[in-house]
């Protein structure tokens, strides 16, 4: 009789000696782990090892000499067998990328220009405001921050009675307020335009409004130089 009391491929017989009973029945210490299917575990995903790093580098210009292309300097000088160039060509992927966002640019440019093309020089975006921004009216009086902000005067001045700083960007004002030249020549010209177009549209009704007689002046037609017709006879600023 035997009884087993050990691993390692034996056992242990009752007078205590060890009979061998092969490789078959050898203790296996490292635990498997329960894969339902072998063909996922060949072909899935495997997970990198992390104590290796590879670095591929693809030779696409084997005619190039590396060396002159990365430092501008070859050992062997003019015989190199390789060329000697260190020009930096685009390939085609990228012509193609730089290809779509030209076109989309010039298509955003004509919008563009559309959009822009019955608006008047005067009414393009200048940076400059077109009302106060503590009062969100006309100016009166604009003056400008040293942060280039602009407000008017009298709500500039009642504004730094409260606070001395700018209450767009919270930056200290020190009490200067400069007179806004550039908005003020903005504003003149703008309002200038405003009249002009205002008195054309009175030209304009008042011709509407004027009878079609005195267009013509209210007198028959004299021709300015003589000439006949059959049953009729004209003469220079004369009527029959």
């Amino acid at each position: 009789s035997c009884s087993v009391k050990g691993g390692g491929g034996s056992i242990e017989t009752a007078d205590g000696k060890k009979l061998y009973t092969g490789a078959a029945n050898y203790q296996k210490l490292v635990e498997k782990r329960d894969v339902m299917d072998r063909k996922a575990q060949a072909v899935g995903p495997i997970r990198a090892p992390t104590n290796v790093r590879i670095t591929a580098m693809f030779d696409y210009k084997p005619d190039l000499c590396k060396d002159y292309k990365e430092t501008g300097y070859c050992t062997f000088g003019d015989a190199c067998k390789f060329m000697h160039d260190r020009g930096d060509y685009k390939s085609g992927w990228e012509l193609d990328r730089d290809w779509k966002l030209k076109e989309e640019k010039d298509k955003m440019d004509a919008l563009q220009a559309e959009l822009d093309e019955g608006k008047p020089k005067e009414e393009e975006d200048d940076g400059l405001p077109f009302a106060c921004a503590l009062c969100r009216g006309p100016f009166k009086n604009p003056v400008e921050t040293k942060c280039n902000h602009y407000f008017c005067e009298g709500c500039a001045l009642a504004h730094y009675k409260t606070s001395r700083r700018c209450s767009l960007c919270n930056e200290q004002t020190f009490g200067q307020f400069n007179t806004a030249h550039k908005l003020v020549t903005k504003l003149k010209r703008l309002d200038d335009r405003r009249k002009a177009k205002e008195a054309g549209e009175e030209e304009e009704e008042e011709e509407e409004k004027m009878p079609a007689s005195t267009s013509t002046g209210g007198s028959k037609f004299t021709p300015s130089s003589g000439w006949s017709i059959p049953g009729n006879t004209f003469q220079q600023g004369k009527e029959y």
